[in-house]
């Protein structure tokens, strides 16, 4: 059985920094290329509450998710054979 989910994140919060911990090497490089604090914020913030929901529903470890990148950028994860697509906007 197919379903959808949409999840809304607050972007105005400021989470502790340990959950920047979840965040990948690439994903806290990606943070500081945005110029504005808000930018890096919100970045911040979707890719920490992605980690967490996807880890929720595969009943993974938030911080071993790893993604692959189209060419355009958009995030899936790394294994393939997995029933799971989402979008971030």
């Amino acid at each position: 059985m197919d379903f959808v989910s949409l999840w809304t994140v607050p972007t105005d919060h400021v989470l502790p920094p340990v959950y920047e911990t979840l965040l990948a090497a690439d994903e806290r490089a990606k943070v500081y290329r945005f110029h504005r604090p808000q930018d890096q914020q919100r970045y911040q913030l979707v890719r920490i509450a992605l980690r967490l929901l996807l880890g929720k529903i595969l009943e993974w470890d938030p911080q071993k998710i790893q993604f692959k990148y189209s060419a355009n950028g958009k995030p899936s994860l790394a294994i393939p054979d997995l029933p799971i697509q989402f979008n971030v906007s």
